[in-house]
């Protein structure tokens, strides 16, 4: 913006500061880096410059306007780039802007932190996980335009995705343990990013070649009838690449096809090198992956930090103006995807690691690696609601009310059980049913969800750990496997902290909406989406209206676990009849025998100990069950899902993968679950 244009009546000019944050411009880098030191360099943050030219169109601005937050010492903005101490003071935020001049830098500072500068080029260090800095096209043309289709034109929704017929086979599994159900238009322009971040990232790792690198940016992760699916034909390329893995293992721990489909039809869409240059592919591969194994960790631990540092609680949230609320939400979502970015790889590595293990002991040693279930991330909200259940067997008084949902009542009645439902709180108030979609609520929302679940704890006998296949593994492979297993789970969880702020931003928005009368209700908000909500359309109410309606059409459906190019929707079946059987994926050894209990909404559930939890998949809302549960059945899940890991710290046997047990078993049957062969049998209406 440097220049004085001829003036007119039409004509704004707009002075701006050096334009930084988060999103680095190699060029704006190269100036910083190249001014000499001591000089005052005027800044603004992308975000505001943003934000004042979008005004400035709306309402036909005209005139002068100088857009910038402060001046910074270029020597403060080098050392921000190379990750040292700078002296910004803290300032005012500037009338309208969301980001002061110290924010700035500091944004600056969290995009550069990944990257380093050769050769006039910014360059992600090797091993670290970068906040994303592009918006990933959903459905881009293939590299070679060829022509991409529908997946079924007669039900298709707003955000379908487009099939490349090379890559044609999807499955729901996985995709639908994070993202249950269908899903909103916020959900669906949040996570998706996030989703199609981490798969960008890790394809640049694996070095799959263009075409297949495209396909794993903007289609390996989909939406159809507004659920999430993953592209098995691109994820098969994965299994080839990956060290540690191969396309059966991939299959087996990830998509979960039938074997024997055919993932790649017209063959491989880049062959593999050969000769010097896969020699030199081979060694650049595994040199990305040896930095990554020693990083993970360290990148766990630093996005952690950074989440408690970045956190904005709902007091917090309330007080932000309406810009700061609007670059504040931008930012939640980039750090949102960064930290799905760095679930996508705590998921590649942990399989890889988990692959030699299966191969030479077989999967039920999976059972045996000794993880610990307080160090399991997704096992804390059972944890919490057993150790507020032992406070409750003391505390009738307390008991009774817990067991109402009576949270007032269950404070008032007992300090130390208010004390206990403060520290579940701390730890898994961000968590919660179906905790991947914003529009639901989270244990923080409901903590009643919690007592009611420890009171059942409380009423129930205590039962020891179930059976194990056999003594702990030992050694470097079992114990670099346990390893990789638990950094999986705090990615993820680090993930849902950000998904959690996410959501209180998007409802503080919805709130504002509402009573601005931009719409009819808060919840509103979730069916725009994100760029909407900041950038709010004049007919946004139509939108809304037109959304819900869509959303509740395919939410009827049930749709397949996997498809072939097209997708149909799937018939429920029959209810097994006695001596019938089902199969799935042995997740978790042993057998139990028991009645079950169909559930659908974990909110609603009460599970007897000697009852067989049956649900369409689970996710950490569900985890609280697995205490009553005698064994656990899903429809979707492989060896590496929620329920599987969960069912094996706690010594419960599990099937996974089943496609139909919600809907052809009955509540009530008496079945025989075998946890070893992967069966479930009905031996009792």
């Amino acid at each position: 913006m440097r220049g004085t244009p001829p003036v007119d009546q039409a004509t704004l000019i707009v002075r701006s500061g050096l334009a930084i944050g988060r999103y680095l411009d190699p060029t704006v880098v190269a100036e910083v880096l190249g001014l000499s030191g001591g000089v005052e360099v005027p800044v603004v943050h992308v975000d505001d410059l943003h934000v004042v030219l979008l005004r400035a169109i709306q309402t036909g601005q005209t005139g002068e306007l100088d857009v910038v937050a402060g001046s910074v010492n270029q020597t403060d903005l080098a050392a921000a780039f190379l990750g040292k101490p700078t002296k910004v003071g803290v300032t005012d935020t500037p009338g309208g802007f969301g980001w002061n001049a110290r924010d700035t830098v500091e944004d600056f500072r969290a995009g550069a932190e990944s990257h380093v500068m050769r050769q006039g080029k910014l360059v992600i260090r090797p091993g670290w996980i970068p906040l994303p800095s592009t918006i990933i096209e959903a459905n881009a043309p293939a590299t070679d335009d060829t022509e991409l289709a529908s997946a079924n034109a007669e039900r298709c929704g707003e955000f379908d995705g487009r099939v490349d017929p090379r890559f044609p086979v999807y499955s729901a599994t996985n995709a639908s343990e994070a993202l249950p159900g269908a899903l909103t238009p916020m959900t669906i322009s949040v996570q998706l990013r996030a989703l199609r971040a981490a798969s960008a990232h890790i394809a640049a790792l694996l070095g799959v070649g263009p075409i297949t690198e495209r396909e794993w940016a903007s289609r390996v992760n989909s939406v159809f009838g507004h659920r999430i699916f993953l592209n098995a034909s691109a994820g098969s390329i994965a299994g080839r690449k990956t060290p540690g893995w191969d396309e059966e293992a991939q299959n087996d721990q990830a998509t979960f096809v039938p074997k024997g489909t055919n993932l790649l039809p017209l063959g491989l869409p880049e062959p593999d090198a050969k000769g010097v240059r896969k020699l030199k592919d081979t060694a650049l591969l595994i040199g990305r992956f040896v930095a990554l194994y020693r990083r993970f960790e360290h990148e766990v631990e630093l996005l952690e930090g950074h989440e408690r540092a970045e956190h904005l609680g709902a007091y917090e949230v309330a007080a932000l103006s309406d810009v700061e609320l609007s670059v504040r939400l931008r930012r939640a979502a980039d750090r949102n995807a960064q930290a799905w970015m760095m679930a996508g790889m705590g998921v590649v590595l942990a399989s890889a690691t988990v692959t030699p293990i299966e191969k030479k002991h077989g999967r039920e040693a999976l059972s045996r690696l000794g993880i610990a279930a307080e160090n399991l991330a997704s096992a804390h909200s059972l944890n919490e609601v057993t150790a507020i259940g032992e406070l409750l067997r003391s505390e009738p008084n307390a008991l009774k009310r817990a067991a109402a949902g009576d949270v007032a009542g269950a404070r008032a009645a007992s300090a130390k059980v208010s004390a206990g439902l403060d520290h579940a709180l701390a730890v898994v108030g961000h968590r919660g049913p179906g905790e991947g979609e914003l529009i639901n609520a989270t244990f923080a929302d409901r903590p009643e969800l919690l007592l009611v679940s420890a009171a059942q704890s409380a009423q129930q006998p205590q039962r020891s750990s179930g059976p194990t296949s056999g003594p702990t593994l030992k050694g470097r492979n079992a114990a670099r496997a346990a390893r990789f297993i638990q950094l999986r789970e705090r990615g993820r969880n680090i993930a849902v902290h950000w998904t959690n702020q996410v959501r209180l931003l998007v409802n503080e928005a919805g709130r504002r909406a509402a009573s601005a009368g931009a719409f009819d209700r808060a919840d509103d908000a979730f069916y725009l989406t994100l760029d909407e909500l900041v950038a709010m359309p004049a007919n946004a109410s139509t939108i809304v209206a037109r959304r819900r309606a869509e959303r509740e059409r395919l939410a009827a459906l049930h749709l397949p676990a996997y498809f072939d190019g097209t997708w149909e929707p799937v018939a429920v079946a029959a209810h097994l009849a006695v001596g019938e059987s089902l199969s799935g994926i042995a997740a978790s050894p042993g057998v139990a025998t028991g009645r079950v209990k169909l559930v659908r909404n974990p909110d609603e559930a009460e599970l007897d100990i000697d009852e067989i939890m049956v649900a369409p998949v689970t996710d950490v809302g569900y985890t609280m069950l697995f205490a009553a549960a005698a064994a656990v059945v899903t429809d979707i899940g492989g060896v590496m899902s929620h329920a599987a890991i969960v069912a094996r710290e706690f010594g419960i046997p599990c099937v996974v993968q089943t496609e139909a047990a919600s809907t052809r078993l009955r509540n009530g049957q008496l079945i025989r679950v075998d946890g070893s062969a992967g069966t479930i049998t009905v031996l009792e209406d």
